[in-house]
């Protein structure tokens, strides 16, 4: 008896031990911590939730632009599974894309800014930060401080599963307080950033009363909503429980109208991943979801799904069919409006689990296609990796940026290795994946910055080994016509042999009109009497080329893509023309074997038009150009010229 008694004062000194532990963080804040903001649904509206051991810390006060100060009063609401009071009000009328400093009972102070209604904008997308235990906390806390070192996040879109145990309150204080190198870092990010949260199977319908989320109507369900920010709209959806499906699609039905008649980028998100890369795929309940919401998400031109649940980072335009669409890229970017939308799974934020690919049966009617075809991208499959080691064994977290600029989307995925239990960075951030979404004007860009000018434009140059209509006819008439390439032999003009070094020069110097040389070639394989001395003279005086590492200029040795890339980009410096590179060459699927010398080049000769992907959605940087390619690129040079005066 004693014995027993013993044991229990020894578990009940453990569990208030315990209890103790889970509130001291709560205290240490001074009274105030698990500070929160969260998006409303309209740009003067924003949730603030916190949570103090006390019911007196309900007064808020805000200052705005031109010394505008307002009051408001949050209400506490008692949590026996926190042991604390939850907090939660609305800061209402307040002016859009505008900064605010805000003030929690004299204890806690913070800022954030409200959506702008025009303008660039950058936001984060983290997934299934899954807060378990203190190791992985502190993983999610190095997440965390790396994104409170960007100054440019307009929100983040959190994608569910934000604890591990919705009713865990030490997960929850470990989420904002995480411990160790980066302890504050998850409260310093939430209570200065604009959250926007959707509810994944781990977490209840009030996230514990620790966020507030909108909601759009009872008959949706809870935390399903949609906001605007500048010019796109971002639509919420709750897929756990289905008896609220036809009232969600109904409400997305809605929302997606005024969308395409607002001009807006369309985007929506949710916990559950439709279309993923790894466990989950042909769970029932994500069947289910899929049947339902895959042909309504193509149906209503959704521009872009972002999801979580999987644990494994993975994207591709998937049709309502559930194939991949194989969307060409054109000038580095995809073009929306296809009616396959963008299906991004997230990744794991946090460092709690990393699942793996698993072999499926399709079942009857499930819109999906096997062997994860219907993705370009897959984490959990090493020959869909761009890396090649699945994400299950190398366990890197994740998180995508995602900038829009008018009718441009572009995403910037980062993978890193941060080991909680050590509390150090194992594998610095890297830029794992990118790609472009243009839509609109900046999509006819791309379409006119490419297109070659008809066969017939001008007269055919004869050739017995160019066919009329193929893809390069009228490049090479073009080329012809303005003398800028030479026949091989007679009437053959060789497209599919190499262009050569000296061709390429010969035709930049007789596009930029022949100028007199002054000074000789110092190349010895290219003599005075040398058929291509003055073009070799001039493209090196100009700058243009350099010759080999052992000093020859090698005439008549092929060029590869990312060499012709340097030469033009230099031809264009010559002219005057502008060579601002963007967003680079991210998109194709073999960005990575585009080397640093060449890669600024590359990305301008991309962007231009000049260059374009082949099959696959790949560069190619290191294949040789056919003479067929090269009169493509020429004509493509010599069009760009003539519009730019």
């Amino acid at each position: 008896m004693n014995a027993r008694v013993g044991r229990w004062s020894a578990a009940l000194f453990l569990g208030v031990l315990l209890s103790l532990l889970c509130i001291l963080p709560c205290f240490a804040a001074g009274g105030v911590s698990q500070v929160n903001l969260h998006i409303g649904q309209t740009p003067d509206s924003v949730y603030l939730t916190y949570s103090a051991p006390d019911a007196a810390q309900g007064a808020v006060s805000v200052t705005g632009p031109e010394g505008m100060r307002a009051a408001y009063t949050a209400a506490p609401v008692w949590s026996d599974s926190a042991g604390k009071y939850l907090y939660s009000a609305r800061l209402d009328d307040l002016a859009p894309g505008s900064f605010y400093t805000y003030n929690i009972s004299g204890i806690y102070t913070g800022s954030f800014q409200t959506p702008a209604d025009s303008g660039t904008f950058t936001f984060a997308f983290l997934a299934d930060p899954q807060i378990c235990f203190s190791s992985d906390a502190k993983a999610t806390g190095a997440l965390f401080s790396l994104l409170n070192k960007r100054d440019d996040l307009a929100f983040t879109y959190l994608a569910g599963d934000l604890t591990d145990s919705s009713r865990k309150e030490r997960q929850w204080e470990l989420l904002f307080q995480s411990g160790g190198v980066n302890s504050s870092a998850g409260q310093s990010f939430m209570g200065s950033r604009l959250l926007a949260v959707a509810q994944g199977n781990h977490d209840n319908s009030s996230f514990s009363g620790h966020i507030t989320a909108p909601s759009a109507g009872s008959d949706v369900g809870p935390a399903v909503y949609s906001f605007d920010y500048s010019n796109m709209k971002f639509v919420v959806l709750n897929l756990n429980s289905s008896d609220t499906w036809t009232a969600q699609a109904d409400l997305l039905r809605r929302e997606a109208a005024e969308a395409k008649s607002n001009d807006q980028w369309l985007v929506v998100g949710f916990h559950q991943s439709l279309y993923s890369g790894a466990a989950h795929v042909v769970d029932s309940s994500i069947i289910a979801a899929r049947k339902f919401w895959s042909p309504l998400l193509a149906e209503l031109g959704v521009d872009v799904v972002l999801q979580g649940h999987d644990h494994v980072y993975a994207r591709g335009f998937v049709t309502n069919t559930g194939a991949n669409a194989n969307l060409p890229v054109v000038r580095n970017a995809y073009h929306a409006g296809s009616g396959a939308p963008l299906y991004m799974t997230g990744g794991e934020s946090g460092a709690v689990k990393w699942y793996a690919a698993r072999n499926y049966q399709i079942s009857a009617g499930d819109p999906l296609t096997p062997n994860y075809s219907f993705l370009d991208v897959n984490s959990a499959v090493p020959f869909q990796n761009p890396w090649g080691t699945d994400t299950n064994q190398t366990h890197e977290q994740t998180y995508t940026l995602i900038h829009v600029d008018g009718d441009t989307m572009t995403f910037s995925t980062y993978m890193f290795r941060y080991d909680g239990r050590t509390d150090k960075m194992v594998t610095t951030p890297y830029l794992y994946d990118s790609l472009i979404l243009r839509r609109g004007d900046a999509a006819r860009a791309d379409i006119a910055a490419t297109t070659v000018t008809a066969s017939d434009s001008f007269p055919s140059a004869g050739y017995v080994d160019v066919p009329e209509n193929t893809w390069y006819t009228g490049a090479v008439n073009a080329v012809s016509a303005h003398g800028l390439l030479d026949v091989r032999s007679e009437s053959r003009f060789a497209p599919g042999e190499s262009l050569t070094r000296a061709e390429l020069v010969t035709a930049l110097y007789r596009l930029a009109g022949t100028p007199a040389v002054s000074a000789g070639t110092a190349f010895p394989d290219v003599p005075r009497s040398s058929g291509c001395y003055d073009a070799v003279s001039w493209a090196a005086g100009a700058g243009l080329v350099s010759g080999m590492p052992d000093g020859r200029f090698a005439p008549d040795a092929g060029i590869t893509r990312a060499q012709l890339a340097v030469v033009l980009y230099r031809y264009a410096v010559y002219s005057g023309a502008s060579v601002a590179t963007g967003s680079g060459i991210g998109t194709y699927a073999d960005w990575r074997q585009v080397g640093p010398w060449c890669r600024e080049p590359l990305s301008w000769a991309v962007e231009t038009g000049l260059i374009c992907g082949k099959p696959g959605n790949r560069l190619t940087p290191n294949d040789v150009v056919t003479r067929a390619e090269g009169a493509v690129f020429l004509q493509r040079l010599f069009a760009s010229r003539m519009a730019n005066g």
